[in-house]
């Protein structure tokens, strides 16, 4: 049977555990839910920083329009100066700009980490396993926090040779014949084919 397994992100805590081992699971259903309370605290924090970016925006711009009127009043020398001072404005304002835009990035992705707090399984099948700690005991890489394990049809894997897989196409139909006794057979359809990953035949010089 397929088996889809979900990594957790070691930079966040899972705030609540909605399935156990061995619970049946609808596809789209809610496992385990990321605690994001630090990333509201962050997104509240970001809000008020671009509010204070805009402000400064708004006051340069209203310190230019002053220079600005200044400088036509102003003598032929002390013209250069006022120019020199709006033009500093002018690239602070580019900075901001910038500034903003980089935080509007920044906050999107902590918003959709937010949208994305709960996770859910792609398919139906039952909980096969949680790995707590979402790593491997023995070699110590990150594991699957949660298998789950697909019911409904068996799956049959096998392998043809780059002659043979000419004539397959998906949603094929196939008959599927026993090894044991040829008058067993079940009705199946092609539901994938794989030439990503051939295996190669070391006998025979044949890829498969």
């Amino acid at each position: 049977q397929e088996t889809w397994e979900v990594t957790k992100d070691t930079e966040r805590e899972v705030k609540e555990l909605f399935v156990k081992e061995g619970d049946m699971v609808e596809q789209g259903a809610p496992l385990f839910e990321y605690d994001m309370e630090e990333a509201k605290t962050e997104i509240q924090q970001a809000e008020l920083e671009l509010e204070g970016m805009r402000n400064d925006i708004t006051s340069l711009q209203s310190q230019i329009n002053q220079l600005s009127a200044e400088k036509n009043s102003a003598s032929e020398d002390e013209r250069f100066e006022y120019i020199a001072e709006i033009q500093e404005k002018q690239n602070s304002i580019k900075q901001t700009e910038y500034n903003i835009e980089s935080k509007k990035v920044e906050l999107e992705k902590k918003k959709e980490a937010i949208d994305k707090a709960v996770v859910t399984s792609e398919i139906a099948g039952v909980v096969k396993s949680i790995n707590e700690s979402g790593m491997d005991s023995i070699t110590g890489d990150t594991a699957a926090y949660i298998s789950v394990l697909a019911v409904g049809d068996y799956r049959v894997k096998g392998t043809v040779s780059e002659t043979n897989i000419q004539m397959l196409s998906e949603e094929q139909p196939v008959i599927l014949r026993s090894r044991v006794d040829e008058e067993q057979t079940w009705t199946g359809t092609i539901t994938k084919i794989d030439t990503q990953n051939e295996a190669k035949d070391e006998n025979e010089n044949v890829y498969y």
